[in-house]
Formats: C-alpha cells, structure tokens, sequence
C-alpha cells in the first residue's frame, strides 16, 4: 500500500507562516534602509510608505494567520484541507515572488524596470485576494463547528 507523505503537512499550516513572519523581521533589519520607502502607482495616483513600515505590517499579519490556524487547531476547529493548501501555497508563493522579483529586475534591467510596477501590483492584489480563501475557510469551519454543537 502507497502512503501519501504529503498527507498530514499541512495540518501546522500555522508554522509555515510563522516562519514566514520571523524571515521577513529579520531580513527587515537586516536588509532594510530605514529611509527607503515603496512607491506604488496605481493608475494616477501614487502611494508612498516606508519599506520597514510595510515590512512590519507584513509580519504582523502573517504572525495574526498563524495564531489564528494554530488557536484553530487547539480548539479542535476543523478547517477544509484544500482551501487551507491553497491559501498558504498562494500566499507563501507569491510573496517570495514579491521580493525576488525586484531584485531579479535590478540586475538585468540595470536598475528599476518601469514596467516591474504592474507586475508588483498585481502580485499584492493576487495576495490580498487569497487572503478572503483564508477568511472563507474560518468562516466555514466555525459554522461547522457550531452546526454540531
């Protein structure tokens, strides 16, 4: 008989993002220019914040989703194995993507390609919109849990 060694990985969801969180604190103090900030255009208009501002808010959300799948795992709060798959896989995915491709576009288009924006942009959005897999698989697990109560 064949097991699947992938099986039960995802069951501490929780640590994937824990280390995600404690990886993106120290890379912002070790990599981050107090004095660097972000720019991000969006059609005709410009947002400006503090690359360690962001960074801290990154980790911050990202320690709040462990808490939350591990609190859910405490109490015993089932939550669907694929939509929790899917939400870290995307999320963790594509917020390496979010760092590496600045870097990659700094070295082979001698310095900041234009067009690198959109494709930032786009990059969060898909970031943000993966998180409502997330808020949707609590909801149905909570929901669940109070149906068999």
């Amino acid at each position: 008989m064949k097991r699947n060694r992938f099986k039960g990985q995802f069951k501490k969801a929780y640590l994937y993002f824990w280390i995600l969180a404690v990886t993106l604190s120290v890379m912002g103090i070790l990599l981050i220019d107090y004095d660097k900030t972000v720019d991000v255009n969006v059609h005709d208009t410009y947002y400006v914040m503090q690359a360690y501002v962001m960074n801290l808010f990154s980790t911050v959300v990202f320690l709040v989703i462990g808490i939350v799948y591990w609190s859910f795992g405490k109490m015993k709060i089932e939550l669907n194995p694929i939509l929790t798959k899917l939400h870290t896989i995307i999320t963790i995915v594509f917020v390496v993507l979010l760092i590496v491709i600045p870097e990659i576009s700094k070295l082979f288009f001698d310095g900041f390609y234009y067009g690198i924006n959109a494709i930032l942009f786009v990059l969060g959005l898909i970031i943000i919109v993966t998180q409502f897999i997330f808020i949707a698989n609590i909801l149905r697990g909570i929901f669940l849990k109070l149906k068999n109560i």
